[in-house]
């Protein structure tokens, strides 16, 4: 009897465990872009190994908070979300900083961020020609005061 007791605890131990584990969530939250201009856009997207029910609330830099709500099918897959498109009026990326991205999922809570910066690459060819012309310009009026100051 005294060898069945711990053989029996162990046992139920290992069907606890066993039952914790299929009930564990594998979740991941992204988002593409993660830096965007002001004004833009990015898609979070929310992948979970199990099916649920649950949430992604947006705050902004200054703490507004919007949420939008989600299903992940049973059996698991992903959800994609376009911020600020489908977070009704009032969600913006017009203010520069760090967004903060929460999914509450089941029950638990996950984070991830996107940041909204200025614009500062040339966003078109002619932009990229004239910063590299300006500086040969630059370079150029230097060498011909220097060339003065010589003389």
């Amino acid at each position: 009897m005294r060898r069945v007791l711990p053989l029996i605890a162990a046992i139920t131990l290992l069907m606890l465990i066993g039952t914790v584990a299929v009930y564990c969530l594998t979740v991941s939250v992204t988002c593409d872009p993660w830096v965007i201009p002001r004004g833009g856009k990015t898609t979070i997207t929310v992948t979970c190994d199990q099916g649920g029910a649950g949430s992604i609330t947006v705050k902004t830099p200054s703490g507004i908070s919007k949420s939008v709500e989600i299903i992940i099918p049973s059996g698991g897959g992903n959800v994609s979300k376009v911020y600020p498109d489908v977070f009704g009026p009032g969600a913006t990326t017009d203010e520069v900083g760090e967004y903060e991205v929460i999914v509450y999922l089941e029950g638990y809570r996950y984070k991830t961020y996107f940041y909204v910066s200025f614009s500062v690459i040339p966003e078109v060819p002619l932009g990229v020609f004239t910063a590299v012309a300006a500086c040969f310009v630059a370079l150029g009026v230097k060498r011909l005061r220097s060339m003065r100051e010589v003389q």
